[in-house]
């Protein structure tokens, strides 16, 4: 799971003095769902995943398996073009939250809850299904780190297949997400 550590913390029967309280009393889920309605659109931006994208066509055009270009395998290309035509839908989803943040921001309105969640959820697990292509295309030598020169895609595979696992937690699980649009944009009952 990346370089970094990841920790539940739970507080139970914390007292706040008045002048420490944030925002109105008893308000602390809305503000933080707030929060984190815009941290599921800021934190998990496309051009990461279109830079690792790029990389990996990058790759293919210039690899050989076998004594063969991979680009020339029909498989690698089909699998080439599933990736970049659903990183094409992320890119516009990406685009739709923004939109309805902006919106949202001149009247007024509350963060885009649904639409971020829909965003949060498809690209955090577009880029495991990135990561997953990436290693299975750049084969053995992808399993080194960034810095290791013999590495494919600059290392990036190896560290990108690490952290989209920590993508899909960080901002919310991506079970939250799919009850938060369930719920809120669907109607229907949580799954838990």
């Amino acid at each position: 799971m990346g370089d970094e550590r990841t920790n539940d913390v739970f507080f139970d029967d914390v007292f706040v003095p008045d002048e420490y309280v944030v925002g109105q009393l008893d308000h602390g889920f809305q503000y933080i769902s707030q929060a984190l309605d815009i941290e599921r659109f800021t934190m998990f931006t496309f051009s990461p995943v279109k830079q690792r994208l790029d990389l990996l066509i990058e790759y293919v055009r210039t690899a050989s398996r076998d004594g063969r270009p991979l680009k020339d395998d029909p498989k690698v290309r089909s699998r080439i073009a599933r990736l970049a035509t659903t990183a094409e839908v992320a890119r516009v989803m990406g685009l739709r939250v923004v939109d309805a943040s902006v919106k949202a921001e001149a009247t007024g309105g509350a963060p885009p809850t649904i639409e971020a969640s829909e965003y949060k959820l498809f690209t955090t697990e577009f880029s495991k299904v990135l990561a997953d292509a990436s290693m299975d295309l750049g084969g053995p030598g992808t399993q080194l780190r960034v810095g290791t020169e013999e590495a494919p895609m600059v290392g990036r595979a190896e560290s990108t297949y690490r952290y989209t696992v920590l993508d899909t937690i960080g901002g919310g699980t991506s079970e939250v997400q799919k009850n938060i649009i369930t719920r809120r944009g669907l109607g229907l009952p949580k799954n838990f």
